[in-house]
């Protein structure tokens, strides 16, 4: 089991890199005026992903329609050249926003927890420790779920397996 929501994954596709480039920029959704509406997705053929190039690497971020970023995952990609295709190396992680804010909350809570642990007030203590362990389970379960989705998606693009991950 993973303890960080931190993940590596390697791809390996027969794709040509333009043909690998041309699917990410396909999977960017269309700006619209409709897009902060609800029904934006009625309008346009709903795109989940906004896509970054630049040369062989590449930002992803899913869209899921509302401002909740800080629940999104972040990938980072980079497309090299083998002999027998090209191997793309990804990496997946929270939005940083999700992390100062997760940090944050470790902060005040675990000083919340010593304060009690100090002060020898032990009915008290257990309240702060368990709301970190319920942020970090949350974290994880979160991060875990988009990461699935996202593993599939991505093999989708680039039609390819994945090699490790």
């Amino acid at each position: 089991m993973k303890l960080l929501p931190v993940e590596n994954i390697v791809y390996k596709t027969r794709l040509t890199e333009d043909e690998v480039k041309k699917r990410l920029s396909e999977s960017v959704k269309i700006g619209f005026i409709f897009h902060e509406s609800i029904f934006w997705h009625i309008f346009l053929e709903a795109k989940p992903y906004e896509v970054k190039i630049n040369g062989q690497h590449f930002k992803i971020t899913r869209d899921t329609g509302s401002r909740s970023i800080c629940l999104l995952e972040q990938i980072r990609g980079v497309i090299t050249d083998d002999f027998d295709g090209l191997t793309i190396e990804v990496k997946m992680r929270r939005h940083i926003s999700s992390i100062v804010i997760s940090y944050i909350w470790y902060i005040f809570w675990g000083y919340l927890g010593i304060k009690d642990l100090i002060g020898e007030n032990y009915t008290k203590m257990f309240l702060p420790f368990a709301m970190i362990v319920f942020l970090y389970v949350m974290t994880m379960i979160v991060f875990q779920i988009g990461s699935r989705k996202a593993k599939k998606d991505l093999a989708e693009i680039f039609q390819a397996d994945i090699v490790e991950g």
